[in-house]
């Protein structure tokens, strides 16, 4: 895991009901050992997010779906970024 994987983990793991600990460790462990060091696909996170929505504490999922909001809208910009052609470089005129 690396170390913002490691953080993210860690922030979501303040969000979840006491007695749900170990099965939404072994939901994140799992997701992002999958997602490896590239930014996760949209589906994955809202596969992860309606697996660890029932095992939140009352009123997290608001703070879980915004965090996937923000991942997946990163996602995005980092897709763009190769495929779009998003920030490319600008030439020398000389």
């Amino acid at each position: 895991m690396t170390p913002s994987q490691q953080h993210f983990h860690d922030f979501l793991m303040q969000l979840v009901q006491p007695g749900n600990e170990a099965a939404a460790d072994a939901i994140l462990t799992q997701t992002l050992a999958e997602q490896g060091d590239q930014p996760m696909a949209p589906a994955a996170i809202d596969a992860a997010t309606a697996k660890l929505t029932p095992l939140l504490k009352p009123g997290a999922a608001a703070e879980l779906q915004n965090a996937a909001d923000r991942m997946k809208e990163a996602a995005a910009h980092a897709a763009g970024d190769h495929l779009h052609g998003d920030h490319m470089m600008h030439r020398d005129a000389g």
